[in-house]
């Protein structure tokens, strides 16, 4: 009896093991999610002081850009004009979007289309100047 009810607790312990494992690994997969998410909010937050930049020499007015899954945003001054490009990801099942670099138009308050960019599912844009010229890099899926 005693062999049994040792067996017993065994089985028991390790069925309650195996569920606190399953427990631990389902907060990690938790904690990475929340990290995920912080570390968007923190792009969304950059992407927001740079677009302040910008708003502070133009407006301080809401803006409606039109997108198609936009999954980032560069904003950036060249020339003495400023900039916004915006990558598109995906319109429904379509990865084939043009991404667009849009201007500030001070006549009519509002960013205008400047160029339009064919990317395909694309997931990130990085203005930088090299060696005196300016580039737009924009990465595709």
């Amino acid at each position: 009896r005693l062999v049994l009810s040792d067996c017993y607790s065994r089985t028991t312990l390790g069925g309650l093991l195996g569920a606190q494992q399953q427990q631990e690994s389902t907060l990690r997969q938790q904690e990475s999610t929340i990290q995920v998410q912080q570390g968007l909010l923190e792009q969304l937050l950059a992407t927001v002081q740079q677009l302040q930049g910008v708003a502070c020499r133009v407006a301080l007015a809401p803006l409606s850009i039109p997108t198609h899954g936009a999954y980032d945003w560069e904003a950036f001054h060249m020339g003495g004009r400023d900039y916004l490009a915006v990558a598109n990801h995906q319109s429904l099942s379509n990865f084939d979007l043009d991404s667009v670099v849009y201007e500030w138009s001070s006549a009519a308050a509002a960013f205008v289309p400047h160029q339009l960019l064919p990317t395909h599912g694309a997931t990130c844009c990085r203005w930088f100047e090299m060696a005196g010229s300016s580039y737009l890099a924009v990465a595709n899926h």
